[in-house]
């Protein structure tokens, strides 16, 4: 049986993508701690998430945490563009690299949608960091896997309704006592998808988010 280990960040994305692997093989979640106020409540709920999802082929949460940085993110959060942590895949999937090299496992899966324009999501980059992780590790069949690439938030939410416990997970990068802000980027976003795909939002928000306005086009 392959084992992969699994990029978790306690999001909707990596909730959905651990009970996708795991109907696959053996997982190895993984979370990267690399300094920012969030990570504290956001560790929390993955682990309450880990509670709940079924022991079989799940090993136990690995914290991994990067020292000695002092990455700092805009104080409102409010715009996409305020969310984004330079080489957040490169560091997210060495890191996780390392970890599959030291578990015996076939790579690493990444739950990303590829739908911010940031530079370092995009297939083609992770294409060739790819390649460049199979050099390092002197391992041809090492993947990078995405299988969400390209995918709408809101899909996701409706393709796992059921079998992800959407209150268990966490997508805030600006916490109040723990709890989603409702203000930030990534509160609305969530809140947004869950709309979107006609599903009710499970979430508590300090702040009723103000949901994105649909796309051009759309009805």
């Amino acid at each position: 049986m392959e084992r992969w280990v699994v990029l978790t960040s306690g999001g909707v994305e990596s909730a959905a993508l651990l009970v996708h692997m795991l109907e696959k093989g053996e997982v190895v979640p993984v979370y990267v701690r690399t300094g920012f106020p969030y990570e504290t409540a956001e560790a929390r709920k993955i682990r309450s998430l880990l509670d709940v999802i079924a022991r079989q082929r799940l090993h136990p949460l690995r914290e991994v945490t990067l020292q000695g940085l002092a990455l700092h993110l805009p104080p409102e959060l409010a715009r996409e563009e305020d969310v984004e942590i330079p080489l957040r895949n490169l560091t997210l999937a060495g890191l996780g690299a390392l970890v599959a090299h030291e578990v015996g496992a076939r790579g690493v899966v990444m739950g990303t949608l590829g739908n911010a324009p940031f530079p370092d999501n995009n297939r083609d980059y992770l294409d060739r960091l790819e390649q460049l992780l199979r050099e390092g590790l002197r391992r041809p069949g090492f993947s990078l896997l995405t299988p969400f690439m390209g995918r709408p938030k809101e899909e996701i939410l409706q393709s796992f309704a059921g079998r992800v416990p959407w209150e268990r997970t966490f997508s805030c990068m600006s916490p109040v006592r723990g709890e989603h802000c409702g203000t930030c980027d990534k509160c609305r976003e969530r809140h947004t998808a869950f709309l979107r795909a006609g599903l009710p939002d499970p979430t508590f928000y300090v702040t009723p988010p103000a949901p994105y306005p649909d796309p051009p086009g759309d009805s």
